[in-house]
């Protein structure tokens, strides 16, 4: 609006010298060919004036974005700077970003940033290994659920605790461990051990007590009592302590301390995984951001709205810095 208002005071301004010069009518022709000169010298001087106050008021940005013109140059308006973007044609960067959750650096690459293949080969590696770690591990959860099952008996445990039935036990090794859990746990029943869950109410917790705890170590098939008479060292040489009285060491089987190094091996490969699984997440989150980045929404960007933390304005660097390297940050200012 002010552009069209200088253009009129410039226009009527010109138009109303030689109106004057007719009403007043020149007196010789040396006074009219004073007053053309005066006129001359005031025009130039408006047409110079204008043009310094249009460019002041950054009004020659507009006018060549009006004019089909590049717009692609700092203006200087209030004491402040932009640069004026002209529209490059590409769509918009929700597209690119949304990719990159997918699949990262498949965003980066839509955008023609090689980098982003690498991203992507990155986040397939981390894939195959972390499927490679969760069939290991659930083959190895498999394997020692079997192993249990084979070598853990539950009416052993409970011959420990409960009163032998009728006529009392037929089976030699139960009756090796009769009663012989009460000295060390004070239950008339197995099933009033505080750690005891069946395997129907939760298999889980039910396998992995069976190696965990104590409590459960006489219904593994191999234990012994250190004052069982067919003890003669079945461990080897110095794996019974006969002078210790705790379950630590004399209390204890080779098939139970095989059964935990195989629940650690299973372990181990399921935090494997999960390993894997933190790459894959990072991935996804470094990706969009980059993307955020490159497409000018970060890092005073096209985005209009500004990060800020208690007032401070916080800048978000995601950015390539070569083809094998990254900067990753955020920046408050203060």
């Amino acid at each position: 609006m002010r552009v069209k208002r200088l253009e009129i005071v410039l226009t009527v301004g010109l138009l109303s010298l030689p109106v004057a010069g007719v009403l007043a009518g020149p007196t010789s022709a040396t006074d009219a060919d004073v007053a053309a000169v005066l006129a001359s010298e005031r025009a130039g001087w408006l047409l110079a004036r204008t043009d310094t106050d249009v460019a002041a008021l950054g009004i020659t940005g507009l006018q060549q974005e009006e004019i089909g013109g590049s717009t692609d140059q700092p203006t200087e308006i209030g004491g402040g700077s932009y640069v004026q973007k002209s529209d490059d044609g590409r769509s918009s960067p929700a597209l690119p970003m949304v990719m990159s959750a997918i699949l990262p650096g498949l965003g980066e690459a839509y955008r023609g940033h090689k980098r982003g293949y690498l991203l992507m080969a990155l986040d397939i590696a981390a894939w195959i290994g972390g499927v490679h770690y969760k069939n290991e591990g659930e083959q190895m959860r498999d394997d020692y659920i079997a192993y249990a099952d084979e070598h853990w008996r539950e009416d052993k445990l409970a011959a420990a605790y409960d009163n032998p039935p009728p006529g009392g036990y037929d089976d030699a090794e139960l009756t090796y461990v009769e009663l012989f859990g009460r000295n060390y746990f004070n239950v008339q029943d197995y099933r009033d051990l505080d750690l005891w869950v069946s395997k129907e109410d939760d298999a889980r917790e039910y396998y992995e007590n069976l190696g965990k705890w104590d409590q459960f170590v006489f219904g593994w098939d191999d234990f012994r009592r250190a004052d069982d008479p067919r003890n003669s060292d079945p461990y080897g040489p110095g794996y019974v302590d006969w002078q210790i009285d705790d379950l630590r060491q004399q209390w204890t089987s080779p098939h139970r301390d095989i059964y935990r190094e195989m629940r650690v091996e299973s372990n181990d490969a399921f935090e494997k995984q999960d390993r894997f699984l933190y790459v894959n997440i990072f991935l996804r989150v470094f990706s969009v951001l980059q993307v955020a980045y490159l497409e000018g929404l970060m890092s005073g960007g096209g985005s209009d709205q500004e990060l800020q933390l208690s007032g401070h304005p916080i800048t978000i660097i995601a950015e390539p810095t070569g083809w094998h390297s990254s900067r990753f940050g955020a920046a408050v200012t203060f």
